[in-house]
């Protein structure tokens, strides 16, 4: 996100979108990994729970991006997202891993 934020030529953008897509590409499957691993013997409700979580980020993401672009600039909504994947993965470090 951050060099999507400061990125001014095509190739740039299209090196982005092929970062950003390798993410996600591996996220979910090690995210439905270790939802399973922790769920025990109840697998069902904690894939629905981690659905309906990925659900309602994809669903509220674009709103609040919408709203952010709207008062700023594009620039400023990337440097947003980068700011919330930091967040989310101090969280992560901090809070799930270490408890473990």
């Amino acid at each position: 996100m951050i060099i999507l934020a400061f990125s001014k030529t095509l190739p740039m953008f299209i090196l982005v979108a092929f970062i950003y897509g390798i993410g996600p590409a591996f996220l979910t499957p090690a995210l439905a990994a270790y939802t399973l691993d922790r769920a025990g013997c109840s697998p069902g409700p904690a894939m629905g729970t981690l659905q309906a979580i990925t659900d309602l980020g994809m669903t509220l993401g674009p709103v609040i991006m919408g709203i952010i672009v709207h008062a700023t600039s594009y620039p400023i909504m990337f440097l947003c997202l980068a700011l919330a994947g930091l967040v989310n993965l101090n969280y992560c470090y901090f809070f799930v891993i270490k408890k473990r």
